[in-house]
């Protein structure tokens, strides 16, 4: 049973399956209320969408990095699909574009900044949730909210600027203690 729990093949079993079963409720209960496909193709888009970006976890030794790459490659085609199917399309290139390319360059950017940088753990996602958290989703929103014609919600910005702090305090504060502890550790060993 604990070899069985390890095995990632199993594991990838479970979870297609389980993307399966979503994909089949969503089709079976649209086709039983609607007689047609209307809203299940947006849950099957989304979940293929994500069955393709958890792969690599399943199968790469590299499975972080390799998820970053197949969700920077994949989030345009999937994006455009939607667009496709909405009744209001062309929403792609004037927000989803822009927005999509802008939030690529951010999740690589974290990615190097977690993966490379030797600082400690917790340091380093304390950049991370400050960069995420507080420049660029207020950027987004700015962004979103001047291409959709919309009166941003400045409530909104401060609460997720707020969190982000808060978020980042929280890391810095474990990241603190976890680099006293260690100190302490090697110089009670030294004595």
């Amino acid at each position: 049973m604990k070899k069985l729990l390890r095995d990632r093949k199993f594991w990838f079993l479970v979870f297609s399956l389980f993307c399966f079963i979503a994909i089949g409720v969503c089709v079976i209960v649209d086709w039983a209320i609607n007689n047609n496909f209307t809203w299940a193709v947006y849950p099957l888009i989304s979940i293929v969408f994500f069955w393709l970006v958890m792969m690599p976890f399943f199968w790469l030794r590299y499975s972080l990095f390799w998820q970053v790459v197949v969700l920077s490659v994949l989030i345009l085609p999937y994006l455009y699909l939607l667009d496709r199917c909405l009744p209001h399309a062309g929403w792609f290139q004037s927000i989803a574009l822009p927005v999509a390319l802008f939030g690529v360059t951010a999740v690589l950017l974290t990615y190097m900044i977690i993966r490379f940088t030797k600082i400690n753990i917790w340091y380093r996602l304390s950049i991370a949730s400050l960069l995420l958290l507080v420049l660029i989703n207020p950027l987004l929103q700015l962004y979103i909210n001047n291409s959709m014609g919309t009166e941003l919600e400045m409530l909104d910005m401060i609460a997720n600027i707020f969190g982000g702090v808060v978020t980042a305090g929280v890391f810095s504060i474990v990241g603190y203690a976890s680099s006293t502890r260690k100190l302490n550790r090697k110089l009670a060993k030294k004595t």
